[in-house]
């Protein structure tokens, strides 16, 4: 796969698309830069949020090669918040028992990452397998005893993996299928895989609550596809399944958590249509209302500058907390560089030592604030503040003030 412009939609192949916010260019928000690749030239690409006015699917106008985006040097891991950790515990929970899966059951999941959500599964008596396409973290997942396939999601995986371990009872994707290009290959593993009353089980950010929360800093690279239950529901529907229930989990500022099986395997819960009425309520498939969302965020960006640039004029130090993929859009978007922020403090080891990617803002461990003792910590991460905020208590028992950004900047 490269690089490409996108000219129709991914879900119904509509060329029929109308941009709806426009974020600049950015580089790839997980690329983290060593101190040698600062003397190097950098890629931008475009951030523009595109809507399809033929089936409502919000996506990016541009595709960045896979490749770029989950390299080997591919920082995130999903062990590092114990806020994320929890959550996995209690999906594996929820779907073993919700689908009545037993030991002889496979659950697969795919972008498993170091392999939590494959362990949870495990710990619920199911039989597990991962799907990873980064090296790193695959063997993590593996030396963890998380047993990890390492490769990209495809067809030609699917039937070797269901060669080697059978049908699966459950496939799921955390905030995976929104990074998905060809979702047509995607979900013909999918069907490869599956049972014939299996259930395909994923979760991704939702739309409404992007744009009711002002989340534009969760528009980056790697999230190619903006979702709500409309379009989906049309999708699936030409690939003979569909939508059996949808419901609401606390992850990444709001996401959905969505259930698929093929047509006619399972009763469909009265969620689905209550979702469908909502959306059209909302307006949340049409362009004009989104170009709506564009405006505030453009005038959040200059709200916030101005804010943190007036705290530079009265002399305070300020810091980033967090070094999120969602932070690197909010901090070129809104053009938050080293001289507002003095570094961004950071949990997650893998990206201690790296400079952010267009700011070029050093990333530095946590016991900076407590050593240097800022005045202000801009949350990054805010979709896990009260735990950082917990984490951090000694900063803010010292004086320090913690900036929460979105939807409303906050000083706490």
């Amino acid at each position: 796969m490269s690089d490409r412009i996108v000219e129709s939609c991914r879900m119904c192949e509509s060329s029929d698309l109308e941009s709806v916010l426009d974020l600049g260019s950015t580089p790839p928000s997980d690329n983290f830069l060593t101190l040698e690749q600062l003397n190097k030239s950098e890629t931008y690409y475009p951030l523009r949020l595109v809507c399809c006015k033929s089936c409502g699917l919000s996506q990016l106008s541009y595709v960045v090669d896979r490749e770029t985006l989950f390299n080997p040097d591919y920082p995130y891991e999903s062990g590092t918040s114990k806020f994320f950790r929890d959550h996995f515990e209690e999906m594996a929970a929820s779907v073993t028992g919700k689908l009545n899966l037993a030991a002889d059951d496979l659950a697969i999941d795919v972008g498993s990452n170091v392999g939590i959500l494959t362990a949870a599964f495990q710990r619920n008596g199911v039989r597990s397998l991962g799907v990873e396409p980064v090296g790193r973290l695959a063997e993590k997942a593996n030396m963890a005893g998380a047993e990890t396939v390492h490769a990209f999601f495809d067809p030609d995986i699917g039937q070797k993996v269901r060669d080697s371990h059978g049908a699966a009872s459950v496939i799921t994707a955390t905030n995976v299928f929104a990074h998905i290009d060809d979702l047509n290959a995607f979900v013909e593993t999918i069907k490869i895989l599956l049972k014939p009353t299996g259930v395909f089980v994923s979760e991704s950010p939702y739309l409404l609550d992007l744009v009711q929360n002002l989340e534009y800093d969760t528009i980056y690279h790697e999230h190619l596809s903006y979702y709500s239950v409309a379009p989906m529901r049309s999708f699936f529907d030409r690939h003979g399944m569909e939508i059996i229930d949808v419901h609401p989990v606390d992850m990444h500022g709001g996401s959905l958590r969505t259930y698929v099986a093929f047509k006619g395997a399972h009763e469909v819960s009265e969620s689905v249509g209550r979702y469908l009425a909502n959306e059209k309520e909302q307006r949340l498939q049409d362009p004009e209302a989104l170009k709506k969302f564009g405006a505030k965020a453009a005038a959040h960006k200059a709200e916030l500058f101005e804010f943190l640039y007036e705290l530079k004029r009265e002399g305070k130090r300020i810091v980033g907390i967090g070094a999120p993929a969602k932070g690197n859009t909010f901090l070129n978007y809104c053009n938050i560089g080293p001289e507002i922020l003095e570094c961004l403090t950071e949990k997650a080891e893998a990206k201690v030592g790296l400079f952010a990617p267009g700011t070029h803002i050093p990333v530095l461990g946590d016991d900076f604030l407590e050593n240097e003792q800022p005045d202000f910590g801009l949350l990054l991460s805010w979709n896990l503040k009260n735990e950082i905020m917990n984490n951090l208590s000694a900063f803010s028992a010292a004086g320090g003030k913690f900036i929460i950004p979105i939807p409303n900047i906050e000083i706490i």
